[in-house]
């Protein structure tokens, strides 16, 4: 039970992935067509089927993996890794008790178990760095083409509400951002690490995915994005093409400064820059992260109503619904650990930390592991420091089912393998395919 199984599983495992990362598109809300005359793109019931056959379909395949992979040499140390989440995950269907809403509390808790169920699958099934780049691969192939339908649909059927923050309809601004922040993240991970076939095609795909940020808006994106950007290039890229940017870049920099003496093309620059970062707010709400401070002092209020076992799972009010920014209802937090305090307490947060702690501390204790995933643990890294800037500002993984959470399930699918130290032997075809890719990619290095 060893490689055929791994081959025979990894291909559904790659189809639930596309069908979660599309299963988020839906008719707009009431109030909102009704406000803003958003436009649904097909039919409500159609819409309504196909969000749940891509829910069914993926609860189907993933738990019939579970139950043929249950004899896997992988299962014991995987379960341990992933034991504390899989407790939050039963502590969160238990909160449905006392939520003021079952509804919406079982089925947001529905969406992380199959989450955890794709990472049980997915850290059974991995077994070396070229896992990572195939799981990769799908991942960004997935972002970019649902980038270049939202652009598409955006600028040809306005309408519908594509990558609009008030009247969103199928796809709200904010999930189009983290899907495209993390599709640049993942396309420069697969050149700079893996130097993959498919990653030759970078300047198209990160060329639509920074349309989508400009369209969309999203300040936290765009810098969180370049921050770690900036990171992988500088670290991981060929030092000659490092050193030929920063040459052109002085270049032009000189240049530029001897024909434009008065600079009024920094001043231009500046003024469209602070206008995106503006964006037709004052400096009060600016100051206040654009209203964000008054719902962090609500959502505060409403922990202290429950503070240890909170108002149940996604759920963040006593009475299901809070009034915020004019409006009611049930409100996310904004900020990943307001969310989970509110809606599952202390308790909860307690176990979800813990358990993302115990699969990094799983990691760090291997390191002839670490050395030979590299470039496993160093996407691990840069997209565990996207998850925690943008968790600033949004509910991130725990939120509703989007992109960015099926991006994360993979991801920890793939540290909680590292983390459980079992691998299988490598076929001997595979091992000449890794050795090539090795010979191939011999620039690369783990350390800067």
């Amino acid at each position: 039970m060893g490689a055929s199984v791994t081959a025979a599983w990894i291909t559904p495992l790659i189809l639930c992935v596309w069908m979660l990362m599309y299963s988020t598109i839906s008719a707009p809300e009431d109030y909102k067509a009704s406000q803003y005359g958003t436009k649904s793109i097909l039919p409500p019931a159609v819409l309504l089927l196909v969000k749940l056959a891509t829910r069914v379909g993926p609860i189907g395949l993933l738990t019939f993996a579970v139950f043929s992979l249950w004899r896997h040499p992988k299962r014991d140390p995987v379960l341990k890794r992933l034991s504390l989440l899989i407790v939050f995950g039963f502590y969160g269907f238990a909160s449905v008790m006392w939520s003021a809403d079952r509804g919406i509390s079982l089925k947001q808790i529905i969406s992380f178990g199959i989450l955890i169920a794709l990472a049980y699958g997915v850290a059974i099934l991995w077994r070396s760095d070229a896992d990572s780049r195939r799981l990769l691969t799908h991942l960004s192939i997935c972002l970019w083409v649902m980038a270049v339908m939202l652009l598409i649909v955006h600028f040809a059927i306005p309408g519908v509400g594509a990558l609009t923050k008030k009247s969103s309809g199928i796809f709200h601004s904010t999930g189009a951002s983290a899907a495209s922040g993390l599709g640049i993240l993942l396309i420069t991970g697969l050149r700079l690490l893996w130097k993959s076939e498919y990653s030759r095609w970078w300047p198209v795909i990160i060329a639509i995915h920074v349309g989508v940020l400009l369209v969309a808006g999203n300040r936290l994106s765009v810098a969180i994005t370049g921050l770690v950007l900036v990171g992988l290039v500088a670290c991981y890229c060929h030092r000659g093409w490092l050193a030929a940017c920063v040459f052109s870049i002085s270049l032009l920099g000189t240049t530029y400064l001897l024909v434009d003496t008065r600079m009024e093309g920094v001043h231009f620059a500046a003024d469209s820059l602070g206008m995106f970062a503006k964006q037709g707010q004052s400096k009060k709400e600016l100051s206040s992260l654009s209203g964000r401070e008054e719902m962090w002092t609500k959502m505060w209020d409403s922990y202290l109503d429950s503070p240890i076992i909170g108002h149940g799972y996604f759920v963040t009010s006593k009475n299901g619904r809070i009034y915020i920014w004019y409006e009611w209802g049930n409100w996310t937090a904004h900020n990943f650990w307001l969310q989970a305090l509110t809606t599952t307490g202390a308790v909860g947060l307690s176990l979800l930390m813990s358990g993302l702690f115990w699969i990094a501390i799983g990691m760090a204790r291997g390191r002839k592991r670490i050395a030979e995933s590299g470039r496993s643990v160093v996407m691990i890294f840069a997209l565990t420091a996207w998850y925690f800037g943008w968790g600033f500002l949004n509910s991130s993984f725990i939120g509703p089912l989007s992109p960015e959470s099926v991006v994360f399930a993979i991801i920890l699918g793939i540290a909680t393998a590292i983390a459980a130290g079992e691998r299988f032997s490598v076929p001997a075809s595979k091992q000449q395919s890794s050795a090539s890719e090795s010979t191939e990619n011999q620039t690369w290095r783990l350390t800067p």
